[in-house]
């Protein structure tokens, strides 16, 4: 049973109904905002929370909201996810900060980059070439034997499966450092947008 009355009535009711006053009356509030009292709270309404008065009006015990609980908890955890995240962003602020000690300085760091990879894709597509004639010798061995009617030492066919896995390896290596060169760019605009909004924070 529920009995929807005002706080006022509270008392009336306690001292008309002695047997009920003998016992404690619940008080809620509902998810519309609505307050009741009570013997008992619907299992619907529980996650409310409750309050357990005596005979004399005087709250007893208290059962704690649960979606209050559990909007707070979650409220809390964001807070806690925005302060790491800060803290994260100071750090790295701070980093790069201590990295450069100028806008000179990134570019110089941009442009030895760009330099690096050009020579690796450089020196990389020479080793290419050398181990492609180097191939190409060691297939034109294999064809000899083959013509010659005579098994292809296993040596060679070793050393033919290396030497392709090796260039398609490299290739691979020069495809990487190219997709480098397209992104380099991007990253140092990054960089000196980002060093820039550092320092103007550092100056306030």
């Amino acid at each position: 049973m529920t009995i929807r009355i005002s706080a006022a009535l509270m008392i009336a009711l306690f001292s008309a109904a002695p047997a009920l006053a003998e016992k404690a009356i619940i008080k809620w509030v509902d998810e519309k905002g609505v307050t009741h009292f009570g013997d008992h709270q619907p299992a619907s309404q529980t996650k409310q929370g409750s309050q357990r008065i005596n005979a004399q009006g005087i709250v007893v015990s208290t059962q704690e909201n649960q979606l209050n609980a559990a909007a707070a908890a979650e409220a809390k955890k964001r807070a806690e996810a925005a302060k790491r995240e800060q803290e994260k962003r100071a750090l790295a602020d701070r980093l790069l900060l201590d990295k450069y000690a100028s806008e000179d300085d990134i570019t110089r760091s941009y442009q030895q980059n760009v330099e690096l990879l050009a020579e690796q894709i450089r020196s990389t597509t020479l080793d290419i070439d050398a181990r492609q004639k180097g191939l190409a010798r060691l297939v034109s061995q294999a064809g000899e034997f083959e013509r010659a009617a005579k098994p292809v030492p296993e040596q060679i066919k070793t050393l033919i499966v290396q030497e392709r896995g090796q260039i398609d390896a490299q290739r691979k290596f020069i495809a990487a450092r190219k997709v480098a060169q397209a992104t380099a760019k991007v990253g140092y605009d990054a960089d000196l947008a980002r060093y820039r909004a550092v320092l103007a924070r550092v100056k306030k």
